[in-house]
């Protein structure tokens, strides 16, 4: 798999090519630092499941950052930046039963991220009941974690 050449922040990579990358990303031989470090990558994907399982906040989101393709950044932001359970933090930051958890979600999303419209905006996304899907297992796995 290649290397990730951008984030998914810049935007100028397509879906497909956010999805791709997934663990490429992060080597799994990566050493785990500091609890710290662990401490806060759970924490960043607790709040990004937060923000997946909130369409108001989803809505303030592509309010706040009107630079960003909200919808591909939302999608990039889970596959690209936090789920990579191969990883030693994710591993760290997460017991088994919570990674579980987060699998499932992972699934529900990776199974119905290429059909979501990710060119007309935030309120396009939220008006399929694929993206109601995704929300309701976000807050699902989010519920589980606490």
């Amino acid at each position: 798999m290649p290397e990730l050449a951008t984030h998914c922040q810049h935007l100028s990579a397509d879906l497909a090519q956010c999805r791709r990358f997934g663990d490429a990303a992060v080597s799994d031989n990566e050493p785990v630092t500091e609890s710290s470090d662990v401490q806060e990558s759970r924490s960043r994907v607790r709040e990004l499941l937060a923000l997946l399982a909130d369409p108001v906040a989803q809505r303030r989101y592509e309010v706040e950052v009107p630079i960003a393709n909200v919808p591909v950044e939302l999608i990039c932001m889970w596959f690209d930046d936090h789920y990579h359970p191969g990883s030693p933090w994710f591993v760290e930051a997460f017991s088994p039963g919570e990674r579980e958890v987060i699998a499932d979600f992972n699934r529900v999303f990776d199974g119905i991220a290429d059909s979501l419209p990710t060119d007309r905006g935030v309120l396009a996304l939220q008006s399929t009941p694929e993206w109601d899907t995704v929300c309701r297992a976000a807050a699902e796995a989010l519920a589980a974690l606490d």
